[in-house]
């Protein structure tokens, strides 16, 4: 008898584990153990791919590939006109792997918004499309919005609402450590975007604190788009590898299957980076880094931090994906719950100061 996923031999002596929901058995390296089952010798567990299936959040009812695709190529919203005569440039604001992002100024209204320039040469189309499309049709207060969209000489621009700072660049301005509640109400705002693009049925991929940005109000919102993905109710799982290194999950440094709960990983990382103001393993190479992530303990916080602090860190970076808090869990913690005080008027403060 074969392990239906690996088609490793399953000997008698070899750990299996019968999987609960299509009851077919797999190697150990293929399924995962459930933490709910109490008795120590029990064979029982899920296969990863019924696991990821029974993972997602799901609000909203999934979409056909196709209804995805046919969406994607339609893009009503999309404009052919060269937006350069209706945006002035302000300046450059940022510059990464999928294109360049620009300040600018709507000639007519005198309004501020960011501008992404991605080149074809660099992106597939579909995958810019899908980036806009996200943007556009979320309706959270805690993800970036996207407003427009231009294909101009086979480049595409998307006009978005401009934030102001980066929180991997917001930590650098704050003196000394942050306080646990300001903590907090940082957390609470990224996990309030996470639950909501979690029940679009879609999975960040590249959650950083990079790509969470805090604008004049002081709001929080995570953005960046362009490693997006949709789960459908053809494809549940994902496969590739993508993501920034540091932050990326044990499962995809494994080239395993994964589901929504790479993000949740990430977002353990964020905490960490968020209590500690700066990331583990940093400067780091790539290959033992990986090997760092798969194989050792995961980082933990400092021993005088409080034990809700912990315990949110705890329950995000678990090296198994089953045991990992979904966003809405850990927003249901006590801790997050307990937020005192205009955290926002803090942030505010900081920004203004800098």
């Amino acid at each position: 008898m074969k392990c239906p996923n690996c088609n490793e031999k399953l000997h008698f002596f070899k750990k299996k584990r019968l999987c609960q929901a299509c009851n077919k058995e797999y190697c150990k390296n293929c399924s995962l153990e459930d933490p709910n089952i109490i008795e120590k010798l029990s064979s029982k567990g899920w296969c990863w791919t019924c696991y990821l299936n029974t993972q997602q959040i799901l609000q909203q009812p999934r979409r056909t590939d196709s209804e995805v695709y046919q969406e994607l190529m339609s893009l009503s919203q999309l404009k052919t006109s060269n937006p350069f005569e209706i945006y002035d440039v302000v300046n450059c604001i940022g510059q990464g792997g999928s294109g360049i992002v620009y300040k600018v100024q709507q000639k007519v209204t005198k309004k501020f918004f960011a501008l992404k320039e991605i080149n074809l040469i660099i992106k597939p189309e579909k995958d810019i499309r899908r980036e806009f499309l996200f943007g556009y049709t979320h309706k959270s207060t805690n993800l970036v919005k996207s407003l427009e969209i231009y294909k101009y000489e086979d480049v595409y621009y998307i006009v978005q609402e401009l934030m102001t700072i980066q929180l991997s660049k917001f930590l650098q301005l704050v003196t000394g450590e942050l306080s646990e509640n300001n903590i907090f109400y940082i957390l609470k705002e990224i996990l309030k975007g996470l639950v909501h693009l979690h029940s679009m049925n879609y999975i960040h991929r590249d959650l950083k604190s990079d790509n969470i940005f805090i604008n004049t109000e002081g709001d929080i919102k995570i953005g960046d788009f362009g490693e997006i993905e949709e789960l459908t109710s053809e494809v549940s799982i994902r496969n590739t590898i993508i993501g920034t290194p540091y932050w990326i999950a044990p499962e995809v440094c494994k080239n395993r299957p994964y589901g929504q709960m790479i993000d949740i990983w990430s977002f353990g990382i964020i905490v960490y980076e968020v209590v500690e103001k700066q990331i583990p393993y940093k400067k780091m190479p790539i290959s033992e880094l990986f090997n760092k992530i798969i194989n050792e303990e995961a980082p933990k916080l400092k021993a005088h931090r409080s034990e809700g602090l912990k315990n949110v860190a705890l329950s995000c970076l678990q090296k198994n994906p089953f045991y990992r808090m979904n966003p809405r869990e850990l927003l249901g913690l006590k801790c997050m719950m307990e937020i005192k005080g205009n955290c926002r008027e803090f942030i505010v403060d900081i920004i203004n100061r800098s």
